[in-house]
């Protein structure tokens, strides 16, 4: 912005200097009003411009980052799927009321089932459905398996088996 004020004061300048002699001789010069109206239009031009590329940068941000999905999807949301191409490899067990002790010393992340889904593998971990890549908390989520799912958390590996 400063690089167009210092062209526009530049331009003011010129012609508060021109205005003065152009009125002593009595005869306005046309090449000197033909230069001044083509320098307006060119900083017009700019100005326009920077507003387009503004305003396309913004419309490329929205785009590419407001419609990004949740990395944890609740079951008991209503989630419309494709229907899936591949067969699930081994089912999540049916909802019972007890409740499933956990299998390791992290009390709080059951691996309820692992699911195939267009080729990619989804781990059922306290009623929600994760990918690899995805974070539970602080914990993150590194491999899924057909059988188990591997988590770091604070400078460890977990391993979550399925029964």
């Amino acid at each position: 912005m400063s690089i167009i004020n210092e062209a526009l004061k530049k331009t003011q300048t010129r012609l508060q200097q021109k205005t003065p002699q152009a009125l002593a001789s009595g005869l306005p010069n046309s090449n000197k009003v033909k230069e001044e109206k083509s320098t307006w239009l060119l900083i017009a031009v700019i100005l326009i411009s920077i507003g387009f590329l503004g305003c396309a940068g913004m419309l490329i941000f929205v785009v590419r980052y407001a419609h990004r999905p949740a990395t944890g999807i609740s079951p008991k949301q209503e989630v419309s799927l494709p229907a899936p191409k591949t067969t699930i490899a081994q089912p999540a067990p049916a909802p019972t009321k007890k409740k499933i002790k956990p299998q390791n010393f992290y009390a709080d992340l059951t691996l309820e089932g692992i699911v195939f889904l267009d080729g990619e593998q989804l781990a059922l971990i306290n009623d929600q459905y994760f990918k690899t890549g995805d974070r539970i908390g602080d914990k993150k989520i590194l491999n899924i398996s057909k059988d188990s799912v591997e988590i770091y958390h604070r400078g460890k590996v977990i391993t979550l088996k399925t029964k």
